[in-house]
């Protein structure tokens, strides 16, 4: 293989052509142009080597005579002992010194500023995508009308006189009957997520194809699933389940009645013998309670049920031939509560002596409803 190496190459064929021949004569002996820099410190966007094009003695001047396309190799940072990624600019000028319109990356991505109809009406057709006049006309074969809605893209098969919200325009499908699919292996997940500059999974939507459930997270945490049998469940739905520890005997008028077992509290809200309401909602409230050695002497008995927005109450008179060795006592209720208001249950007697005992066989429930 033949090397040139010279200060200037003119004019050397009769049609104002160069030509370069190699020597070689063998099988693979092409002609080799290399152009070389000498800088020693390659830093980012350094350029490489470029080819101009120019028509300097054109006699209109001005724009006519600058260059007015080039191809030039371009460093994307800092050359190292294991990097020397480069692009490939591809520069023309319409009236102005030649710029990049399309580049080429050291890892093989094409990017165009513009693609326009040159040839066809149906605009140009990149394999399986046609695009004409900026908008998508072809998408996998399937042809397109003009899209018209929407911010981003549009994929329209038919117009059905809607129009979009401008929350949510990025992506819009339009046609008769419309439809989006995901597809996956019959053992893994298909997914739908919401991401912002703090997560990119803070919420998801995700099908199992193995157990065929659906499952929605929100926050991170895991809100509502839905099993292939249609069953739903709620992991963190506010619901509780609590009773005495032991029985709280001789309660005095005006004394808290203590819960201090759970059996469930799911999302945490029952705490210190009171449930906090995590969100404002509708709550089904509901207790029953076995009450021994009850003074027919008290001209009353009630059990308040304190919440934030409202008192509730059960109240009877015992005035009985005797005192009562055990009672049942129930009460439920579907009360208002905002975030933050509390419930808790207080004793109250009038008169009589105060040696009512309050047994472990009684219990205190809620969940929120709506």
């Amino acid at each position: 293989m033949s090397e040139i190496r010279v200060d200037l190459i003119t004019e050397k064929t009769a049609d104002g052509g160069v030509t370069i021949k190699s020597t070689g004569t063998g099988d693979n002996k092409p002609t080799l142009l290399t152009l070389q820099t000498s800088e020693a410190d390659i830093a980012a966007n350094d350029v490489l080597g470029k080819i101009q094009f120019q028509a300097p003695d054109e006699g209109t001047g001005t724009d006519a005579i600058l260059v007015s396309a080039a191809i030039q190799a371009r460093s994307e940072g800092d050359f190292a002992a294991d990097a020397n990624a480069t692009s490939i600019d591809f520069m023309t000028g319409a009236s102005e010194a030649a710029a990049t319109k399309m580049t080429l990356s050291s890892a093989g991505v094409l990017s165009i500023d513009t693609i326009s109809e040159k040839t066809s009406a149906n605009g140009v057709a990149i394999d399986s995508l046609a695009i004409k006049d900026g908008k998508i006309t072809n998408l996998m074969n399937a042809t397109l009308s003009a899209a018209d809605l929407g911010a981003g893209l549009h994929i329209k098969t038919a117009d059905t006189g809607a129009s979009v919200d401008g929350n949510a325009d990025e992506l819009v499908i339009e046609g008769t009957r419309s439809g989006l699919s995901i597809l996956s292996a019959n053992n893994d997940f298909g997914y739908i997520l919401f991401g912002d500059d703090g997560s990119n999974n803070i919420g998801s939507i995700r099908y199992g194809h193995s157990a065929n459930d659906l499952r929605i997270i929100v926050g991170g945490n895991e809100a509502m699933v839905i099993d292939a049998t249609g069953a739903v469940t709620k992991p963190d739905q506010p619901a509780f389940l609590v009773h005495p520890a032991s029985a709280q005997t001789n309660i005095a008028d005006g004394a808290t009645i203590v819960f201090g077992t759970e059996r469930f509290d799911q999302n945490a809200d029952f705490a210190s013998n009171t449930f906090t309401a995590p969100v404002t909602g509708k709550y089904q409230i509901n207790f029953t309670a076995r009450i021994d050695a009850i003074d027919t002497d008290a001209s009353h008995i009630r059990i308040y049920f304190i919440s934030s927005n409202k008192t509730y109450e059960i109240i009877k008179d015992p005035n009985y031939t005797a005192d009562l060795l055990y009672s049942l006592w129930n009460f439920c209720a579907l009360i208002d509560m905002d975030a933050s208001d509390t419930l808790h249950l207080e004793y109250d007697q009038n008169v009589g002596t105060q040696q009512v005992d309050f047994q472990s066989q009684s219990f205190l429930s809620g969940y929120l409803v709506c």
